[in-house]
């Protein structure tokens, strides 16, 4: 099985390590980075985000960057407190889970659900290499460079006339 590249987004350093920790003892076969700003890192096959970071500048529409640039990743959410309004969101926006991080049984549940997702046929990548798979990389590479742009507001737009 190819080794799974799981992005931890999260702004709380320690929520992070702990969530690690969790993930290699249970899957050793995995990768696991932090990512510690609302942003939507390629070349991932899971997604794990804080729900709060949604909150912070540049999150409003993480999950949708999420989605542009990993269409088959497995995208969870976790936090201390899910609120109706919150999980409404994270389900409407493409979650496609989300767990109490202070729960046992809501951390078994989310181990449980990449466990599946890395034996579905979602997990399996095409080769790398040839010009479709540097097309992608690129279009996606550059999707998140221009949010990250207009996010910060330093945007160059220009336009052309007739």
């Amino acid at each position: 099985m190819a080794r799974t590249k799981i992005a931890v987004i999260d702004d709380d350093p320690s929520s992070v390590a702990e969530l690690k920790s969790i993930l290699l003892d249970r899957i050793p076969s995995i990768e696991v980075v932090a990512v510690a700003e609302p942003a939507a890192p390629i070349g991932f096959d899971i997604f794990l985000l804080e729900a709060k970071i949604l909150e912070l500048k540049g999150g409003k529409d993480l999950l949708q960057r999420v989605r542009s640039v990993a269409p088959n990743s497995l995208l969870l959410a976790y936090s201390s407190n899910l609120t109706t309004d919150l999980l409404r969101r994270l389900i409407n926006e493409g979650c496609e889970g989300a767990f109490v991080k202070e729960k046992e049984e809501d951390i078994e549940q989310m181990l449980s659900r990449i466990e599946n997702f890395r034996s579905s046929h979602r997990f399996r990548r095409p080769a790398a290499g040839g010009v479709g798979s540097t097309v992608s990389a690129i279009t996606a590479l550059i999707r998140e460079w221009n949010t990250r742009l207009e996010r910060n507001g330093r945007a160059y737009h220009r336009t052309y006339s007739d």
